[in-house]
């Protein structure tokens, strides 16, 4: 709160058997550190990789990409529903990985084999990878330009070879890549999930004109969730609505909805 002082945050993250430390520092170096890694290796019963990030922004940031390697290795693979995939310190993960895999057999299991399937916000592409295992084809569409470039990286290195990655805005490449499918005639499915804020009006308003066959809506903020439901039920009903409890002992909650195009 007062800006001063070395340490600002301690992130660590424990995937199998490695857990990752990250040191976020009100500074440009961690002064004897040689020490803490000392200490870390006789007192944790784990692997551990040990980082620094430098954050000397007044704001609610907790990480930036400067970030620096102090022991360890810089990234590690774990594997999810066989797919293999890196893990750094700046890798978005959900926090409860038990819940986040329970989530995505639900999404898998509710996908055809026929279908054509968009995952639209489609981050560093795990989900995407994931879904390609079923479905016919699979679009990723995403705006950040780095999570597209891992998302493609993801699939070469795990021999993917019906997904197409697109970089760019959802609300602009979504109904064009609709009525490109529409084309041909195919079965389209639908996956969104969308920040806390839900999805822009823009998204929504291409879903109602494009009409995909169904949607399975993933969604961290039950508010916005409410509200985007609203947006959409002219054009869609609900089939199921299924809470996961990600965030235990606390009131958050991820919530799955699959919806059906009405005819």
């Amino acid at each position: 709160q007062s800006h001063k002082g070395l340490l600002r945050h301690i992130v660590a993250r424990q995937v199998d058997d490695t857990i990752s430390i990250t040191l976020v520092l009100n500074g440009n170096s961690l002064p004897q550190y040689e020490v803490l890694i000392d200490l870390l290796k006789n007192n944790i019963n784990l692997k551990f990789n040990l980082f620094y990030c430098i954050n000397k922004i007044k704001s609610n940031t907790i990480l930036t990409d400067d970030i620096k390697l102090l022991y360890g290795q810089q990234e590690q693979i774990t594997t999810d529903f066989n797919i293999e995939y890196f893990i750094s310190p700046t890798s978005f993960l959900q926090v409860n990985r038990f819940i986040q895999n329970k989530i995505y057999e639900t999404i898998l299991n509710n996908v055809n084999e026929s279908d054509i399937l968009i995952d639209a916000y489609s981050g560093a592409g795990l989900l995407t990878s994931i879904l390609s295992q079923k479905a016919k084809q699979v679009y990723g569409i995403e705006i950040v330009k780095s999570a597209t470039e891992n998302a493609n990286l993801l699939m070469k290195h795990n021999n993917i070879k019906n997904v197409k990655n697109i970089n760019g805005d959802c609300s602009i490449v979504l109904p064009k890549l609709i009525n490109e499918i529409n084309l041909s005639n195919n079965s389209i499915s639908l996956v969104l999930d969308p920040p806390r804020k839900g999805c822009d009006q823009n998204v929504l308003n291409a879903i109602n004109l494009s009409k995909p066959n169904q949607i399975l809506y993933l969604s961290c903020n039950p508010a916005t969730l409410a509200r985007d439901l609203k947006i959409l039920s002219d054009t869609y009903k609900i089939e199921f609505i299924k809470p996961f409890d990600m965030f235990p002992q606390t009131k958050h909650i991820e919530t799955l909805v699959k919806l059906a195009r009405i005819f």
